[in-house]
């Protein structure tokens, strides 16, 4: 495991998308994605996985990071709003078209909305709503180790 765990650190897969393991709201806009991407496009792993909080401060994050989405493509991070337009890139031509009309906002508006989203997100979530685990023939692209 501690092999995987170096391999996952050196060079993870991509595109991946790091949320929020811990809410619930989160773990559901995880499956609205795996069923609304167009092809199998992204692996998933949560902001808690050990790893990941060992690799985040090499992107720039400071330690112990848990607050926004973040999708890393291989070249560039994406945070937050950001992260959600890159998304939204990887959908049906109507969602692709929306990414693009956020990307049209000004940075410091596209933010501001994202964390007045993320602030209530634990409202948001549904009563009794609890994190899906993924099923067998999708385990493969959620990427945790011990």
């Amino acid at each position: 495991m501690a092999k995987l765990k170096i391999i996952y650190l050196l060079n993870p897969p991509t595109p991946i998308l790091l949320y929020d393991g811990d809410c619930a709201w989160c773990s559901a806009a995880v499956q609205w994605v795996l069923h609304h991407e167009r092809y199998p496009t992204f692996y998933f792993a949560p902001l808690q996985a050990p790893w990941v909080q060992e690799w985040l401060p090499t992107l720039g994050f400071p330690e112990g990071f848990e607050e926004a989405v973040v999708v890393y493509d291989g070249q560039k991070v994406h945070v937050g709003m950001d992260a959600i337009c890159r998304i939204l890139q990887e959908m049906s031509p109507g969602w692709r078209m929306l990414g693009r009309a956020i990307q049209l906002f000004p940075s410091v508006v596209r933010t501001m909305i994202y964390r007045k989203i993320a602030r209530c997100r634990w409202r948001l979530r549904q009563k009794g709503r609890e994190c899906v685990l993924p099923p067998p023939h999708l385990r493969h692209r959620f990427v945790m180790t011990r």
